[in-house]
C-alpha cells in the first residue's frame, strides 16, 4: 500500500471528527444536560410582585424605617424604603413611588 493512501485516511478521519466534535456532540449533548422547564405566571412564577395600586396609600411603619423596613399598608405587611433619612416606629406614611418591586415612603403629612 501507498503511504498517500494512508496520510488521506488519516485527514478525512480527521476532518470528520473535528465536524462531529463541533457541530453534532454539542447538539446531541444539549438534549440531555439542558434544562427544559419554563417558568410561566400560570404556574405561580412572579420576577417582581405590582406594587403600584398601592401609590398615594397610607399605612403604618411597623419598624424603624432607617432607611428599609416593614410596614402595613391596605391591610398588608410589605418591605417599604425611604428616599431621605429615617422614620420611627409608628409613623404614619404614604406611598410615594413604586418602581421594580419597590415601594419607596414617606411620612404623611399631619392632618
Amino acid at each position: 500500500m501507498n503511504w498517500t493512501f494512508w496520510l488521506a485516511v488519516v485527514i478525512v478521519a480527521m476532518v470528520l471528527s473535528k465536524c462531529f466534535s463541533l457541530f453534532i456532540f454539542p447538539r446531541l449533548m444539549s438534549r440531555w444536560f439542558t434544562l427544559h422547564h419554563q417558568i410561566t405566571t400560570e404556574e405561580g412564577y412572579v420576577a417582581s410582585p405590582d406594587f403600584s395600586s398601592l401609590r398615594g396609600c397610607h399605612g403604618m411603619s411597623l419598624t424603624d424605617l432607617r432607611p428599609s423596613g416593614k410596614a402595613e399598608i391596605a391591610g398588608k405587611k410589605i418591605d417599604v424604603s425611604v428616599r431621605h433619612g429615617c422614620l420611627p416606629r409608628g409613623t404614619r406614611i404614604t406611598v410615594t413611588e413604586t418602581c421594580a418591586g419597590n415601594v419607596y415612603v414617606e411620612a404623611a403629612p399631619d392632618d
